[in-house]
């Protein structure tokens, strides 16, 4: 898959039509945060702008991100560049590794090459854990029981930067982004 389809999918997530694919890719701005981009799309009939954070590891990649502006709408997507399945097995494991932390496993929501984490509490975590990583490792499995595996250097300021502007833009609430002690 070429990496500007990957990047329109992002963009328009799941869900979004070819029609709307373009319209919205041509109303994106674009600005590059280190490793991460940021783009704000604004939507040419409502007026209505959010902010998507993308970073790529290999040919695959990793957006925060939310559809429509509001509380609780920021959402991560995971994007690989083959297909991982979807229907009838559309919620699956997905397994993350923050740093040198301890591998979580979580349930996501797959389609087709994509899986999205959209759990309030679970999103926030995976902010906060984004934010103290210098390195983020995804496992996701196709529904052909492949393992799909994708690296991300991250950096805590830029990641930082990105997270609070996407969180802005989207207009919903940052959550604490202090990794906490105990």
């Amino acid at each position: 898959m070429k990496l500007y389809s990957l990047l329109a999918c992002v963009i328009v997530g799941v869900s979004g039509t070819a029609a709307s694919s373009l319209v919205m890719a041509q109303a994106a701005k674009s600005e590059n945060v280190g490793a991460w981009e940021l783009r704000v799309i604004s939507d040419p009939i409502t007026d209505e702008s959010r902010t998507i954070g993308i970073i790529k590891g290999g040919e695959n990649a990793l957006a925060i991100k939310c559809d429509s502006p509001g509380q609780d709408s920021v959402y991560v997507h995971f994007i690989a560049d083959e297909y991982l399945g979807e229907g009838r097995y559309r919620n699956r494991d997905l397994t993350q590794r923050f740093g040198d932390a301890v591998p979580v496993t979580q349930n996501w929501s797959y389609d087709g090459r994509g899986a999205i984490l959209t759990s309030d509490r679970a999103v926030d975590d995976f902010s906060t854990a984004l934010l103290t990583a210098d390195r983020l490792a995804l496992r996701a499995t196709t529904f052909e029981h492949h393992q799909v595996t994708a690296l991300f250097a991250l950096k805590s300021d830029d990641t930082g930067e990105v997270l609070r502007r996407v969180y802005a833009g989207c207009s919903d609430t940052l959550p604490a982004l202090t990794p906490s002690v105990g």
